[in-house]
């Protein structure tokens, strides 16, 4: 989080993933998002960026989002088709300095695997 004081980290559940956050020094994790990979707090902290993938194979999607930082109001900025990114997957979403934009990396990874070391936003 802006202040340092949460962190964001997903865990499998199920067949998918939710993105949690937890405070810097313990306690209970509370979820932000269903069926989601990887995260980012705005700048002001009261948001979340987040990515999920949606569909397989040509039909498949990487739908970007916004989500309160409470888990409520979850909102589609984008939905990105997979066909843009051959063989990779657009994922971990960051927000501007001023919160206004989210960029992202293109991994070479299929979204969600992680090949070696952590994985997760």
């Amino acid at each position: 989080s802006p202040d340092g004081s949460e962190v964001l980290f997903t865990r499998t559940e199920g067949e998918g993933s939710a993105l949690f956050r937890v405070a810097s020094l313990g306690g209970d994790p509370r979820k932000v998002v269903d069926d989601a990979l990887y995260g980012d707090f705005s700048p002001d902290g009261r948001l979340v960026a987040f990515v999920r993938a949606k569909g397989s194979g040509s039909s498949a999607v990487t739908v970007v989002g916004t989500v309160g930082a409470d888990g409520g109001n979850t909102r589609e900025i984008a939905r990105l088709p997979a066909a843009e990114f051959l063989g990779s997957a657009f994922a971990h979403p960051r927000f501007s300095p001023d919160g206004r934009r989210l960029a992202g990396t293109q991994s070479t990874s299929q979204l969600g695997e992680c090949r070696a070391g952590p994985c997760g936003g």
